[in-house]
């Protein structure tokens, strides 16, 4: 969605730029999720890719499956992020061209 934006839109790679540190830094990546405050770790949990870092974790470093309510966000955020995509680019793709 934010290539079809660039597109369109050119400063729109400078936005992804800031948007991608401030995910990396709300995102449980170099931190553990439980050393977080219970008010903050609310806002981690609306970060899409929190999801898909904890489930690694679970795997990796905890030797444990995931639980079942993690999972379906899982397939769900990735199901949704397909579907809107291919869409997108199927409604946007004959547009492409013209601004390239």
């Amino acid at each position: 969605m934010i290539s079809t934006a660039t597109v369109f839109y050119r400063d729109v790679r400078h936005f992804t730029e800031i948007l991608l540190m401030l995910l990396f830094w709300l995102t449980p990546i170099i931190y553990d999720i439980k050393a977080v405050s219970p008010s903050l770790r609310t806002v981690l949990y609306m970060n899409p890719f929190s999801y898909f870092i904890l489930a690694y974790q679970d795997a990796l470093y905890h030797n444990i499956f995931s639980s079942l309510d993690r999972l379906m966000a899982l397939t769900s955020l990735t199901l949704l992020s397909l579907v809107s995509g291919y869409t997108l680019f199927v409604v946007c793709k004959a547009r492409f061209s013209e601004e390239a």
